[in-house]
């Protein structure tokens, strides 16, 4: 993969913007420059849109951004995907044992996904043997192999039994995995730009027709404030994915049908408010204040193991961080910036990292040389 991307698909010309920056290459004598961690063709950053722009060139095939979450991108904007690999190899087992292909689907690569419904397992992340994470898109990755020690990481005959969560846990990853595959179904036939039309009119007619056109309660219940609603009702903004998944779970509806098609139509308005109405005394089990929820981002910052600010939200119940940027947007950084610098990455890639070498230190080296 490495001499692939650094030695042809960059010599390509890319109206996306270089694959590879030339000082990369530069580094060592016919150098490729490649690095594993920065790629995710998966994803639908400008990074994903260079890559398959020049897998197209050079394949000349047409339409493999459909086989990625690039038609998302003017949709739901920027859908986090792993920087790891995670498989479920009691899959991979069945596919190696049938004779069917191998590969990794593309719903094991969103981060919103956990989970194999099909086997009702967790999706594994570190190697059986040497015990590392697999980055997204190594230089030596093979579907279904360690990129580190090329190891199988499907299951075998002793393991090929997965283990069950608790029956509600099991059912909410189950959901969310569903909603996922939902919208990755649209993928062949979706027009993005009806997409994000439909999402638009959706937000306006629940707004107007189940809430009666009171939009602080609608964002109250997903965790959303008045003027975030606004903008995706007038069409300057989009919801994300964990907030289209906020949605849907509210209105006990799919995600794909907020992209796909009119939500109020078919819908028994009378029946639907009152359900909505009756969800507001048990969606909520508990009200945080903020000296509690405070209390809890402290307790977060000292715990040992870096927790992402998503993990701390949904350990007290919250769908998304925003109550809890509310009650200490600085304890939110900081929780923030400690998992950040836990991740195994580029230094220079972590937020508010310290340079390697800084200008001072440059600066009186040079006067020495001089």
């Amino acid at each position: 993969v490495s001499d692939l991307v650094g030695h042809k698909l960059s010599n390509i010309p890319n109206p996306f913007g270089a694959l590879i920056n030339p000082t990369e290459k530069a580094r060592h004598s016919n150098g490729h420059g490649f690095t594993s961690w920065f790629y995710s063709p998966n994803g639908n950053t400008i990074r994903s849109a260079r890559l398959v722009y020049s897998l197209e060139a050079i394949t000349h095939s047409r339409g493999l951004e459909r086989l990625s979450l690039l038609p998302f991108t003017i949709v739901l904007g920027e859908i986090s995907v792993k920087t790891h690999r995670e498989w479920c190899p009691h899959c991979l087992y069945e596919w190696r044992t049938s004779g069917d292909p191998i590969y990794e689907p593309l719903l094991w690569s969103v981060e919103v996904v956990g989970w194999c419904p099909k086997h009702h397992t967790h999706l594994e992340s570190k190697c059986p043997y040497c015990g590392k994470r697999p980055p997204a898109f190594g230089a030596h990755a093979v579907a279904g192999y360690c990129d580190n020690c090329q190891s199988w990481l499907g299951a075998t005959l002793f393991n090929s039994i997965g283990t069950c969560p608790p029956p509600a846990e099991e059912i909410e990853k189950e959901w969310i995995c569903k909603q996922v595959m939902g919208l990755l179904e649209l993928l062949p036939r979706m027009d993005p730009e009806s997409s994000r039309t439909s999402i638009r009119e959706n937000i306006i007619s629940v707004c107007t027709e189940l809430y009666r056109g009171r939009v602080a309660q609608f964002a109250s219940e997903i965790q959303k404030s008045s003027v975030t609603i606004r903008e995706w009702s007038s069409g300057l903004g989009t919801p994300s994915l964990r907030s289209l998944l906020c949605i849907a779970k509210r209105l006990d509806i799919s995600c794909a049908e907020i992209l796909d098609g009119k939500v109020v139509e078919g819908m028994d308005i009378q029946s639907a408010r009152i359900r909505l109405s009756r969800l507001q005394y048990v969606a909520s089990p508990r009200t945080w204040v903020s000296s509690e929820l405070r209390e809890n981002l402290r307790s977060a910052v000292s715990n040992q193991t870096p927790l992402s600010l998503i993990e701390v939200a949904q350990s007290l119940g919250l769908p998304t961080p925003y109550l809890l940027y509310k009650a200490d947007r600085k304890l939110c950084q900081e929780i923030e910036r400690r998992h950040t610098e836990s991740e195994p990455c580029a230094a220079w890639n972590k937020r508010r990292s310290l340079w390697a070498c800084k200008t001072s230190d440059m600066k009186a080296d040079r006067k020495s040389v001089v």
